[in-house]
């Protein structure tokens, strides 16, 4: 689903202003794609027209992503296309759409994976945590964690120290991430999880792997956030249906490996055990 953000008002209402301030403190952040500025006091300049806005959005796209310049340009020295007419919405589509599209496969199913994990993981987990947490119960990287948050900097406070939580600005922007999708491609990013399931496997998987190498020597030193997230909120994370389902499943055979291997251990090296 496209996504857009609309300034509208009255001449003088510093719309361009805006727009310009924006584009320019991403430019700073090496974030910024592409922009394209209308004027029409610049008569003669291309400014004043739309010709010239589907060649300069490719070539600053161009600029900005190899993979995207290589795909332009496998289609401009193929055979069968032609010189660029027609209107602006044709030259959209040869220059910028068509060469995105053939990046589908290439990019998304990578970003769709992590932004799924990450930010799932923030939206229905019961407490906030950092991106040290965050990256120590999914196991990514701190890195990899910082760089699939940045695109949502602008709706998600993210400090730079690594063991300071990680929270939406807004509520709405968080019920928004956890949104009902509205086509099959949103469902790879869009997390509806209400009883919050999503996170069950991956804390199990965490516990089990815990337990096993015997951590206990950590009791004493106290814990650190994302092992007492684990240990305090692990059955509130489980699916009950899958749990319990007909059909073998994931979640039942690490639940398996947790009941028969590893379930005395959890209770006694848990964080609130007694000694």
């Amino acid at each position: 689903m496209d996504r857009f953000i609309w300034l509208r008002g009255s001449p003088g209402t510093r719309k361009t202003a805006i727009s310009m301030s924006v584009a320019s403190a991403l430019d700073k952040e090496r974030t910024l794609a592409a922009s394209f500025f209308w004027d029409k006091n610049q008569e003669g300049t291309g400014l004043d027209l739309i010709d010239r806005f589907p060649s300069t959005l490719a070539r600053q796209l161009a600029a900005f992503n190899a993979e995207y310049k290589s795909s332009l340009v496998r289609r401009l020295r193929a055979p069968s296309f032609s010189r660029i007419g027609g209107s602006a919405a044709e030259k959209v589509k040869a220059l910028i759409i068509n060469p995105m599209r053939e990046l589908e496969g290439i990019i998304r199913p990578h970003v769709a994976e992590n932004y799924r994990e990450i930010v799932g993981t923030i939206t229905v987990a019961h407490e906030c945590s950092s991106v040290y947490d965050i990256s120590q119960l999914l196991g990514i990287h701190v890195d990899e964690v910082y760089s699939t948050l940045e695109p949502i900097n602008p709706i998600m406070n993210v400090p730079s120290d690594d063991t300071k939580v990680v929270k939406f600005y807004h509520a709405t922007a968080k019920e928004f991430i956890a949104g009902i999708p509205n086509d099959e491609e949103a469902d790879k990013v869009f997390i509806s999880d209400a009883k919050r399931y999503f996170l069950g496997l991956r804390l199990l998987r965490f516990v089990n792997g815990f337990v096993e190498r015997k951590l206990q020597s950590l009791q004493n030193e106290g814990w650190p956030h994302h092992i007492e997230y684990a240990f305090q909120y692990l059955f509130q994370h489980l699916d009950p249906s899958l749990l319990f389902s007909q059909e073998s499943n994931e979640l039942q055979r690490e639940f398996e490996r947790f009941w028969t291997h590893n379930l005395v251990s959890f209770f006694s090296a848990g964080p609130e055990a007694d000694d």
